[in-house]
């Protein structure tokens, strides 16, 4: 089911009418039909709150926990999700420059450059619009036939996976069908809160660790390719399934890399997120240095001499530097936490267990003088209480999930229009087709 609601706010006190989205579904290229699919708890159903309520549809302080997708009354009794269920959203882009290179960049395979806005369209200032279908999907094994079903009406797909977990059983059955479909994913790591409130890890374990999580879907990803590769060996030509020239080239949709923009670093549950573009163009103003090179040199084994404001490749020589990513990334988020709840020992960093000495030792006017320094303005009254809730004030007012998840949709997704440009051919083989 489409749900539509008579009035609602959107991301920047947009008011969204049903009106407009009517009006966006006449512009087929600014559309994206994108599901959501994942292991069961990696938090599909929390980031689906996150980003309805970017739409005023529910309160930001209830997503994550209002499941609001999750309409019947054992899905709410047992805490999964057991059916798909769609709702419509708008998106406003608001880097108009990252929007243009993508859409001047090169088309999926066999896709032809964005056509103009039909006649009754949106207007040409309003370019930076889109409309985004989205579905949720079910995580557990025995709801997988609306898996199925999710990723054959949709052309690309949120994929979410727990940074604790990782990659399990059912994201490589998920991964295998959004293949097996030809949609274009994006990653999500979700839950990166629990590294530093449950784990503790440093900045720079949490780098490696998010590193091996990529490199383990990026695995499971390439034997995907590998086997259907071997396995269209043995099937006759107008059998194989997404064969010609379209397969070779849309491989590379399929490589997950934080510095193409198909990577969100989030916490569906804190509201925030991010890509590494967002930290290209924070640090770009600060260091002056172009975002593209920070972009290109944030994620892997890169240091930076803040004397210099050089960037450098980590070798023997300084194999103890630290990354770029942990340093200009992870720090500032670890720092906030860390402000809005000191932790003394045996608590961890959400204060929990041990004795009750962090409360008293919060300092709310240390955490806006640091929320002041990366442009952020919050009120007094959002973290004078201190604890996890203050961080969460200050991250999601900083880096917000929302726009980066959609953002992250709309340049790397494609529209209708294109996407069947290449998938008609897996959904109808041609020995079935009509001629």
């Amino acid at each position: 089911q489409i749900q539509m609601q008579p009035q609602r706010r959107g991301h920047g006190n947009v008011r969204v009418r049903p009106e407009s989205l009517v009006q966006l579904c006449r512009s087929s290229h600014r559309i994206r039909n994108v599901c959501i699919i994942a292991h069961v708890d990696h938090g599909k159903t929390s980031l689906a709150d996150a980003l309805i309520a970017s739409n005023g549809i529910i309160s930001e302080r209830l997503a994550g926990s209002l499941r609001f997708l999750d309409s019947t009354e054992d899905e709410q009794k047992r805490g999964i999700t057991m059916q798909a269920s769609a709702i419509s959203l708008r998106y406003e882009h608001q880097n108009r420059k990252a929007l243009k290179s993508h859409v001047d960049a090169p088309r999926p395979p066999q896709a032809p450059a964005l056509p103009p806005a039909p006649p009754g369209g949106p207007p040409a200032d309003d370019s930076n619009v889109f409309l985004v279908n989205l579905i949720d999907s079910p995580g557990h094994i025995d709801f997988s036939s609306d898996v199925s079903t999710a990723t054959r009406l949709c052309d690309g797909a949120i994929v979410v996976v727990d940074v604790i977990e990782g990659v399990c059983i059912q994201t490589q059955a998920v991964l295998r069908q959004a293949w097996r479909e030809r949609i274009v994913p994006i990653l999500v790591l979700n839950k990166l809160d629990r590294l530093v409130g449950e784990l503790q890890l440093t900045p720079a374990d949490a780098h490696a660790r998010l590193r091996r999580v990529v490199e383990n879907v990026n695995a499971v990803c390439a034997a995907l390719i590998a086997n259907e590769d071997m396995e269209s060996q043995h099937v006759d030509q107008d059998e194989a399934p997404g064969q010609g020239p379209t397969h070779e080239d849309f491989q590379a949709h399929w490589e997950f890399d934080p510095v193409k923009g198909n990577v969100v670093f989030a916490s569906a549950i804190d509201g925030f997120g991010f890509t590494l573009g967002h930290f290209a163009r924070m640090w770009s103003k600060k260091l002056d240095i172009k975002p593209q090179v920070l972009r290109q040199t944030l994620w892997g084994d890169f240091t930076m001499n803040l004397r210099t404001k050089k960037c450098l490749r980590i070798g023997p020589q300084n194999a103890d530097a630290p990354t770029m990513f942990s340093t200009m990334v992870l720090q500032p988020l670890w720092a906030i936490y860390e402000a809005a709840v000191p932790p003394p020992s045996d608590h961890d960093a959400f204060g929990n267990g041990g004795d009750k000495s962090a409360a008293s030792s919060f300092d709310p006017q240390k955490l806006l003088r640091m929320a002041n320094k990366i442009d952020v303005t919050v009120g007094l009254h959002e973290v004078q209480s201190g604890g996890r809730n203050a961080a969460i004030a200050v991250l999601r007012k900083w880096v917000p999930l929302a726009p980066a998840v959609l953002g992250a949709a709309v340049l790397c997704m494609p529209s209708p229009v294109d996407a069947q440009k290449y998938r008609t051919s897996v959904i109808i083989p041609p020995s079935l087709a009509i001629a």
